[in-house]
């Protein structure tokens, strides 16, 4: 499907229309990942012009040429108004419903309809350009606008009939084991499943007592204990109470401390159960860590002569290659990245600090990248013992799972000047089953054009000078 040509909508119903097509005569399971709606936002002007009034609100519509030249570029809807951008928007959503149906007409003609069972959901909230009104948040957040999502089932024959409305928790670990159930087959055996059989709690429109539930991303978790959330991030905890409040516009961290400590052992209990690393918490080390630098170690030696807000306002560049592309293994939750790092006694013990990347975007911000002193790496802080001592230190990375982070950078810039002058060593990730990836070991693992632009953010720095990178031996 890679090298068709067609709007993705249409190309995916038509795939999931042939494929029951062929097994009509016999049971079958179709997951049909829509990505609509989903940037890039761009629409058939067939549907365009079906977009309803209520909708345009007056706004003009453009050509068809003016719309299909903006959508030739991948970023070109966002040169689009908001009132353009609205009318696209829906009409993504017309072709959507457009396959959805043709799904359920096909299963009408072929008289599947009654006898099959029908769930339809959202993956996550919506982004700015949508809505999740009443809710806060949306897309990318852990608020219920990111992580409260609609969801319909329905199955004629079998006691889903619609009109009712299940006020339960259901989870999307929750979808296998349901299905299963209702489909009368056994879940394969294998790991212990997470999820839930809930067939009896849709069928008979009860609800079963809520069970903790636990959300990892980017920034922050969650742990939601029946009317209780929290937004777990050590540096940030905000406290929610969802009976009251599903709006979440009071944070109720500082009136319940007791609550907030019970909640947060319980996700970091769950993180160990699941052997889950994110970087905004304390990684777990099975035993004490230690340094062991040899052979060649990198040095970096930078003179900061002007004052600069902070280490993103200072002198960014990537200096290896990271996981994830290609030839290396992709990163998995129980990820951990580790280094040595030693401060020379001529070298300031803050203002930089290393993070993977994905591009230009570090890993480690916002109040993630916690080693296992339960230091955050944005702070800046130098090895515990001080200059002349190296230093094992120990990062999660699990929560960038499964996305890449192909890149090592590493970001200096302080308010006050001074000289940086450190070593690193033994850059490593371990992975949850033991098994070990060398970033950089020796010279032979650096990145020659460090210094050069892109890769270097700001080669031009005012306020560095005499900045430099160089494997060198180990004294």
């Amino acid at each position: 499907m890679r090298d068709e040509k067609g709007y993705t909508t249409d190309l995916l119903s038509r795939h999931a229309l042939e494929f029951m097509d062929k097994n009509r005569d016999r049971p079958f399971f179709c997951y049909i990942p829509h990505e609509a709606v989903h940037a890039p936002y761009q629409a058939k002007y067939e549907d365009i012009l079906r977009v309803p009034e209520s909708v345009r609100d007056g706004t003009p519509l453009l050509s068809q040429q003016e719309y299909e030249e903006l959508f030739l570029v991948t970023d070109g809807w966002t040169k689009l108004p908001k009132e353009q951008l609205s009318i696209v928007y829906s009409a993504m959503l017309i072709s959507l419903d457009d396959g959805v149906g043709n799904v359920l007409h096909w299963l009408t003609d072929n008289g599947l309809l009654d006898d099959t069972i029908i769930l339809f959901a959202s993956d996550n909230g919506a982004t700015p350009v949508g809505s999740n009104l009443p809710l806060r948040g949306g897309k990318h957040t852990m608020f219920e606008g990111g992580i409260r999502v609609p969801a319909a089932i329905w199955w004629q024959n079998g006691g889903l009939q619609g009109g009712r409305i299940y006020q339960g928790d259901f989870g999307y670990l929750d979808v296998y084991p349901t299905l299963c159930s209702l489909s009368g087959i056994e879940a394969l055996p294998g790991l212990p499943l997470d999820g839930r059989n809930l067939s009896d709690e849709l069928l008979s429109g009860s609800q079963t007592p809520p069970v903790p539930q636990h959300w990892v991303w980017e920034q922050e978790g969650v742990v939601r204990d029946g009317r209780w959330k929290l937004i777990y991030n050590l540096a940030d905890m905000r406290l929610f109470d969802l009976n009251e409040d599903l709006a979440e516009t009071t944070n109720l961290a500082s009136d319940k401390p007791e609550l907030i400590e019970r909640l947060k052992k319980m996700h970091e209990a769950w993180l160990a159960e699941t052997r889950c690393t994110p970087s905004y918490a304390v990684p777990r080390i099975g035993s004490e860590t230690k340094a062991a630098p040899e052979g060649d170690v990198l040095e970096f030696y930078a003179e900061q002569t002007d004052a600069v807000p902070g280490p993103h306002a200072g002198l960014k560049f990537i200096f290896a290659l990271g996981y994830g592309d290609e030839y290396r293994d992709a990163p998995s939750p129980g990820d951990t990245i580790e280094y040595d790092i030693c401060v020379a006694e001529d070298g300031r013990l803050d203002g930089f600090f290393y993070t993977p990347s994905v591009g230009w975007i570090p890993a480690y911000l916002r109040n993630t990248g916690y080693d296992q002193f339960g230091r955050l790496q944005t702070s800046g802080p130098g090895p515990l013992g001080g200059q002349g001592v190296w230093e094992r230190r120990v990062l999660g990375v699990g929560n960038h799972c499964p996305n890449r982070v192909p890149f090592n950078m590493m970001i200096m810039g302080n308010k006050t000047p001074g000289t940086y002058h450190f070593y690193i060593d033994n850059l490593v990730v371990r992975k949850a089953d033991g098994r070990v990836i060398a970033m950089w070991k020796d010279a032979s693992d650096s990145f020659q054009r460090w210094h050069e632009p892109p890769f270097m953010m700001t080669p031009d720095h005012k306020a560095f000078k005499n900045v430099r990178v160089e494997a060198v031996p180990l004294d």
